[in-house]
C-alpha cells in the first residue's frame, strides 16, 4: 500500500513510518524542509526522514492563527499555496491513504485528499483536539486519539489508539563516548535538563542561573538544543570553563542527544527538567521518570499544562510555571520532586502497540 504521512508532530509520525516500512509498505513524507520558511536552517523533521531513505516532499503553507498579528496576513496568503502544492503532489503520487498528525501543514494535505477521493486518517496526541485537527475532522474517515477522554469531542469517527512512542526510549544503552564517560564518572543523583531537540531558552536560563548550586549536590546533563538564537551555548560553555575541576566533571553540555542515546539518558537520570509536550510527558510516564515540568504557557488549549497536571496527579512531577523560573529555589524543588512517592498509573493512555493500532485503522478504511 502507498501511504502519504504528513509531518508536524514528528515523534508519532516517525514511529508509524518505521513500522510501515517494516511491513513493506511504500511511504512518502510531506513536511517542512526548513524550520522557518525563507531561512536556510534544515528542519529536524527533514533530517530524520532523510535517514530513513524515503521520499520527502516539502510543503509550504500558512498557519491558522488565533490572534491577529503582523504575521497573520502573510500566513493566510500562504494557505492557498500550500493547498495547490498538496493537490498537485497527491495527483502525481496517487497514494492509497493519507495520514496526518495534527499541525497546520496537515490541513491543506488532508483537504486535498478529500477532494481527490483519497481516504485519510488523522491522529491527535493531546487531551483536546488542536485547531488543525478540528478542521481535519470534517474531511477524514477516522480520528485516532491518545486518550479515552478525547473521544467525547469526536463522535463516531473517533478511535482510541494511544500515542506512538519512539522505540529508542526503551534502549537503555549509551553509545556516545562523552555520555558514557560522564555516567561512569558520576554515580550520584543525575539531573537531565532538556528543552527538546530545538531547545528552550527559558530552561537554559534557569540552569545557567542555578548552575553552581545544582552541581554542589547533583550531576547534570544539559541538552541546550540545536537552534537557540540567544547564544546559550557560548554562555553556558564559558560558565562551565570557569567552574572548579571537580564541578566541571559533573556537568556536560550537549546540543542534541541522538535517538541511539536518549533512552539510556532517560533511564539513568534520576530527574528530568523539561517542557510538557505530549510525547515528553508520555515517555516520562511509561518510564516512571520523576520530572520538573515547565509548560509552554501559550500552547494551544493550554495543553502542556494539562499534560503536566496528569503527571502531577501520579506524583511523577512538580509543575513550575514559566514566570516562576526567575525566582524559584531550584534545589528545594529538585529535592521535593525526588522525594515524591509515585502512584500506580491508572489512566487509560493506551501506550502499547499504538503505531500498529494506527496502521490497522489505516488499512481497514
Amino acid at each position: 500500500m502507498k501511504i502519504v504521512i504528513i509531518g508536524g508532530h514528528l515523534s508519532p509520525a516517525y514511529a508509524v513510518v518505521k513500522e510501515l516500512l517494516k511491513q513493506g509498505d511504500e511511504v512518502i513524507f510531506f513536511g517542512r524542509k526548513h524550520n522557518i520558511e525563507g531561512e536556510k536552517e534544515i528542519s529536524f523533521e527533514f533530517e530524520q526522514i532523510q535517514n530513513l531513505g524515503i521520499p520527502f516532499i516539502p510543503i509550504t503553507s500558512g498557519r491558522l492563527q488565533r490572534k491577529f498579528t503582523i504575521h497573520t496576513i502573510p500566513s493566510l496568503i500562504k494557505i492557498p499555496f500550500g493547498f495547490f502544492q498538496a493537490l498537485i503532489n497527491l495527483m502525481k503520487m496517487k497514494p492509497d491513504r493519507v495520514v496526518g498528525f495534527g499541525g497546520y501543514l496537515s490541513v491543506p494535505v488532508i483537504f486535498s485528499a478529500w477532494i481527490l477521493g483519497i481516504k485519510s486518517i488523522t491522529h491527535e496526541q493531546t487531551l483536546k483536539l488542536g485547531l488543525a485537527n478540528k478542521i481535519n475532522k470534517l474531511f477524514v474517515s477516522k480520528v485516532a486519539v491518545s486518550y479515552q477522554q478525547t473521544l467525547k469531542e469526536i463522535g463516531k469517527k473517533g478511535v482510541l489508539t494511544g500515542n506512538p512512542l519512539r522505540e529508542e526510549i526503551f534502549n537503555t544503552q549509551i553509545n556516545d563516548f562523552r555520555l558514557k564517560e560522564f555516567f561512569e564518572n558520576n554515580k550520584k543523583q543525575i539531573i537531565f535538563a532538556t528543552g527538546g531537540a530545538q531547545g528552550s531558552h527559558r530552561i537554559n536560563l534557569l540552569i545557567e542561573k542555578n548552575l553552581e548550586l545544582v552541581l554542589s549536590k547533583f550531576s547534570l546533563i544539559h541538552q541546550i538544543g540545536r537552534s537557540s538564537t540567544h547564544d546559550d551555548k557560548d554562555r553556558l560553555e564559558a560558565k562551565r570553563n570557569k567552574l572548579a575541576g571537580e564541578l566541571q566533571k559533573k556537568y556536560i553540555i550537549c546540543e542534541y542527544i541522538g535517538t541511539k542515546d536518549i533512552g539510556g539518558v532517560l533511564y539513568k537520570a534520576d530527574l528530568v527538567i523539561s517542557r510538557a509536550g505530549a510525547n515528553t510527558t508520555q515517555e516520562l510516564t511509561i518510564l516512571s521518570r520523576k520530572a520538573i515540568l515547565i509548560p509552554i504557557p501559550f500552547a494551544s488549549h493550554n495543553e502542556q499544562f494539562e499534560n503536566a497536571k496528569l503527571l502531577e496527579s501520579l506524583n511523577l512531577a512538580k509543575i513550575l510555571k514559566e514566570e516562576q523560573t526567575a525566582s524559584v529555589d531550584l534545589i528545594e524543588l529538585i529535592e521535593q520532586t525526588l522525594k515524591l512517592k509515585v502512584k500506580k498509573y491508572g489512566q487509560n493512555i493506551n501506550l502499547q502497540n499504538s503505531a500498529q493500532k494506527i496502521i490497522d485503522q489505516i488499512k481497514s478504511l
